[in-house]
């Protein structure tokens, strides 16, 4: 069996479509129902576009910031580099065992209502 290969960061959006999609990135965190002190896992973080607003929003908590390829969390880093409560995980979200809630940057629009719905739900369990 052949073993997969990642694709090449060149291919995710850039900066201006993140922009053009959702322009305020620190609104769309809060409208999440991200506290401070909250230990937040940003699964595929890409350059860190959303990884800094959630930084900002947990405060003293954690964001631990994870992608798979090593250009894209690299620039994350560069993204977040005055936020002093970022880790950063370079590695296959699939392969994670320990996280127990994960919301995906990538399903942050379309899912919008079905996220607080679904952390409605996670906090009454």
């Amino acid at each position: 069996m052949e073993k997969a290969t990642i694709f090449p960061a060149t291919g995710m959006p850039d900066k201006s479509w993140w922009r053009a999609l959702w322009p305020d990135p620190e609104s769309v965190i809060r409208s999440m129902l991200i506290q401070p002190g909250m230990i937040v896992t940003d699964l595929g973080c890409g350059d860190g576009y959303f990884t800094a607003s959630i930084a900002r929003q947990v405060g003293q908590g954690r964001v631990i910031a994870v992608d798979l390829d090593p250009v894209m969390l690299d620039q994350a880093k560069v993204a977040c580099a005055s936020l002093k409560n970022c880790d950063w995980l370079l590695g296959n979200a699939v392969e994670l065992h320990l996280l127990l809630y994960v919301l995906p940057s990538t399903a942050i629009t379309p899912c919008k209502p079905w996220a607080k719905r679904s952390m409605k739900r996670t906090k009454q369990a």
